[in-house]
């Protein structure tokens, strides 16, 4: 695929509506007002809500100003899991700042607090297979494949034996994704394959629809571009049964530019379609194809911007 065409989908977000948001606000603002002030560990539960909600909006200021305050009531009170939640947001805040060395540090000083507290195996995991999972994205960041597969792999682990399939299913993907990234497009396939296969019995069809786009990418690598517009398909169907209209035009761009690229008629793109398919095809039916597909994403992105407000600048279909 066409480098433009990755520069375009990085600016394909995932929106919040403002209206929205500030009801979620809201409704915590009230519930920690109705909260009993002897109420410790709800009081800092609910502040760190709000400030995971901050997060969302892309209100970063405030989420640390919340999180500072979750972290002091925690240590006030002694109550650990809510000074560990306040350390991991601030982590996800330096991601989301590309400040990665200092998120990296964190993240480590969490698991060496969480190794030396008495808590059981299973505690531990659901700390530490989503920190493992960050870990991995930034050395993923850093293209330090090596260190990003062995996290996303330990992560990948734990939620299997946690028994969170979708986490589980999550980390297959991501380390598809690394594979995919090295040039292992078999083992990339063979991890999506496995992501998908445990999606399906959770039935998600956005969670679907992420899934084979990401496989479609892996047949473009590979050229095969046949199996990848059949991909992109399969992710639409789900994207429109999900209603996410992000990814439904996500997968008229890549389908129109597959199809521009199918018009320089090169043989080795074309081995993949049959004799039929090609016998009916010609260079401005391609071209035609093209122009259809991404005038719909046009369409369909022109749609959202009168009537969503973009806040936070995050790429779900590409991460997912």
């Amino acid at each position: 695929m066409k480098e433009s065409c990755y520069i375009f989908i990085a600016l394909v977000l995932l929106t919040f509506s403002a209206k929205s948001q500030n009801k979620i606000l809201d409704s915590l603002k009230i519930e920690l007002k109705n909260t009993d002030l002897k109420d410790d560990t709800t009081i800092i539960s609910i502040h760190y809500e709000i400030a995971s909600e901050l997060i969302n909006i892309g209100k970063y200021n405030d989420a640390i100003a919340k999180l500072d305050l979750t972290l002091s009531l925690s240590e006030k009170a002694n109550y650990f899991i809510g000074a560990t939640k306040a350390k991991y947001g601030r982590a996800n805040i330096h991601v989301f700042n590309s400040e990665n060395e200092e998120a990296l540090a964190i993240y480590s000083e969490i698991e060496e607090s969480l190794s030396n507290k008495d808590f059981t195996d299973s505690e531990k995991d659901q700390f530490m297979s989503p920190i493992y999972s960050s870990m991995g994205n930034i050395y993923d960041y850093y293209s330090n494949y090596g260190k990003a597969l062995e996290y996303h792999t330990k992560s990948m682990q734990l939620a299997k034996h946690q028994g969170n399939d979708i986490n589980y299913a999550i980390g297959l993907g991501n380390i598809a994704s690394i594979y995919q990234k090295t040039g292992d497009f078999d083992e990339a396939i063979e991890y999506n394959l496995k992501s998908i296969k445990i999606k399906e019995k959770e039935n998600s069809a956005y969670s679907l629809g992420v899934s084979y786009y990401n496989l479609s990418q892996i047949y473009n690598k590979k050229k095969d571009y046949q199996t990848e517009i059949d991909m992109l398909k399969k992710s639409q169907d789900y994207a429109e049964k999900a209603n996410d209209i992000i990814g439904i035009a996500l997968c008229n761009i890549s389908i129109g530019n597959t199809y521009l690229e199918l018009a320089d008629f090169d043989t080795d793109s074309l081995k993949y379609f049959s004799k039929k398919e090609l016998s009916l095809l010609n260079k401005n039916d391609f071209l035609e194809k093209a122009l259809q597909h991404e005038s719909k994403a046009i369409e369909l992105l022109e749609s959202i911007m009168k009537f969503t407000t973009f806040h936070t600048l995050i790429i779900p279909w590409l991460l997912y």
